[in-house]
């Protein structure tokens, strides 16, 4: 009977401990972007303009970022005025988060579920102000 409680015991260890190593290994994973020319990530996007972000909101896993469209590249209409855009929240799975009131050039897809959504791999950038001298 001593035997039979040992046998169950190292095998709930084992499988614990198999089941510890699955888990924290899925947590472990990180977003690796291939490099790409600018006519890459232009090509990729089908929609891209320059935005300054008005306000976040959030979901569980994705925020939503609402921009003032100051400038229209490709996919918009030219009068857009705003416009959001879906990003996943966490970094592993390539999620990219943007400031208030900062200007970014956004390049964006649309989803299959018809909301426009970027990540850290599609060529988006800040857009800094010039300085005048």
């Amino acid at each position: 009977m001593l035997n039979k409680v040992i046998v169950v015991k190292k095998w709930s260890a084992i499988l614990f401990g198999g089941l510890f190593f699955i888990l924290a290994a899925s947590r472990v994973s990180a977003c690796s972007c291939a490099a790409q020319t600018p006519q890459m990530y232009d090509d990729g996007a089908d929609i891209i303009f320059t935005g300054e972000v008005k306000s976040i909101g959030k979901s569980w896993d994705k925020q939503a970022y609402e921009f003032k469209v100051l400038k229209v590249k490709k996919g918009l209409k030219k009068d857009t005025k705003t416009i959001t855009v879906y990003a996943l929240i966490n970094g592993a799975e390539c999620g990219t988060t943007f400031e208030k009131g900062q200007t970014y050039q956004i390049y964006a897809i649309l989803n299959e579920d018809k909301k426009y959504e970027t990540n850290l791999c599609m060529g988006n950038q800040d857009v800094f102000e010039e300085e005048e001298y």
